[in-house]
This record gives structure tokens, C-alpha cells and sequence, in this order.
């Protein structure tokens, strides 16, 4: 055995880095400019052409798919990326020490409120609206990794943070809400933010939250 950790599996989406520094910089700025369209546009819009992208990354369609097999392969990486900077921003929150795990959930919301604000169209891939199947296999992989994290922080501040099914769920219902105050304002509407912590905090102390863990709810962490 070498020692050496093993390469991680490719996810079925992900498209292999070009081995070139030259090639990695033109696939960068594909991307870069595909995210900006599909933030100003939508995910589904007209505007979304392959030549749009090629236009705004300063080359042409046909180099695209050197690095990727079509549109719906360019969509899948940005939904990726975009899913990956919903994680660095909460994960800021996860590495912070709050009093208890309602701060921290808190703190949590409003990551996400601030995300999901800051880029409109490209929420449309996390919420799955007129979505392909490959961006929805993306969406359930990123609501699972969230939900194992909301289940790891909450073991930070409780004894029993009990099962994934009930972070899963509070995901799935803070989701609806999330859509419902963006629909209602597009910066997202302050009352039903401020609904989506009550609720999934209420929600976690009927179901997951065991009575042993009263005094836990709102106590910090012990040398964690």
C-alpha cells in the first residue's frame, strides 16, 4: 500500500478538470460567465444560449464543448458551484461557538437568507424550479451534506440532536417557506423568514430534541 489517501469517486456530473492551466482558465471563465447569465435570467430563460456564454467568456460556442457535452452539463457545474458556495457560507456559521444550538440555527438562517438574496436567478437551481434531472440529483446530494451538517452542529449543544429524517424534513419545510419570501419580496420577506427559524426550531424540539435534553437547548457547548 502507498499510504496515499484514495481519490475520491467523481460524482455522475462532474465533468474532469482540463489538465492544462490554459484550458482550466477558459473552463473558468465559461462558467463564470454561464452563473452570470442564469443569475440574470434564470436557469431556463432564452437568454441562456450556449453562444450567449461563449460571448461572455471571449470564445467560441464550439470550444464549450471541449469541456462540457452540452448545455445541460454547463447548467449541472454552475448549480455545483453555486451548491458549493451555499456551503462556505455556512460553514462560517458552523465553525462559529454561539450560546446555544437556537442561536446557531438562527445564525444559520440567515446565511442562507443572505445567499439566497444575493443571487436571484441562481436560487431558481437550488429550489429546483423548471429544473433538469441532473440539477435535481445535484439538489438532493447538497440537501443531504446540509442535513448531516444541521445534525453535527446541533450534537455540538445537545446530547440526542436526534435523526437525519428530522433535519431532512426541517430542510424540506424551510424550503417552502424560503420560496413563499422570496415570492413575496424579492429581497425575501423579513415574517416569514423570522417563521422559518420558529418553525424549524419548534418542529426539532417536539421531534428530535428528547426530554433528557432540556437543559442542553440552550446551554454552550462544553469544551467542543
Amino acid at each position: 500500500m502507498s499510504g496515499q489517501p484514495p481519490t475520491p469517486t467523481p460524482w455522475p456530473w462532474e465533468q474532469p478538470s482540463p489538465p492544462q492551466r490554459r484550458g482550466r482558465e477558459r473552463k473558468a471563465r465559461i462558467l463564470a460567465s454561464a452563473a452570470a447569465l442564469i443569475n440574470a435570467h434564470g436557469p431556463e430563460g432564452e437568454a441562456f444560449t450556449l453562444r450567449a456564454v461563449a460571448d461572455g467568456a471571449g470564445t467560441s460556442p464550439a470550444s464549450i464543448y471541449h469541456y462540457f457535452p452540452d448545455a445541460e452539463a454547463v447548467v449541472a457545474a454552475v448549480a455545483t458551484e453555486y451548491m458549493e458556495g451555499l456551503l462556505a457560507a455556512t460553514a462560517k456559521v458552523h465553525a462559529a461557538q454561539h450560546t446555544s444550538y437556537e442561536v446557531h440555527q438562527r445564525a444559520l438562517v440567515h446565511a442562507f437568507w443572505r445567499s439566497f438574496a444575493a443571487r436571484p436567478g441562481l436560487r431558481e437551481l437550488w429550489f429546483q424550479r423548471r429544473a433538469s434531472d441532473t440539477v435535481i440529483a445535484i439538489h438532493e446530494r447538497y440537501l443531504e451534506i446540509v442535513a448531516e451538517q444541521l445534525q453535527a452542529a446541533a450534537a455540538r449543544y445537545i446530547d440526542d440532536p436526534g435523526e437525519l429524517l428530522d433535519y431532512q424534513m426541517v430542510l424540506e419545510m424551510s424550503g417552502a417557506l424560503f420560496q413563499l419570501a422570496f415570492k413575496l419580496d424579492p429581497g425575501g420577506d423579513p415574517r416569514v423568514i423570522e417563521e422559518i427559524h420558529v418553525n424549524a426550531w419548534a418542529f426539532l424540539n417536539r421531534r428530535a430534541f428528547k426530554a433528557g435534553n432540556q437543559a442542553a437547548r440552550h446551554a454552550a457547548p462544553a469544551g467542543k
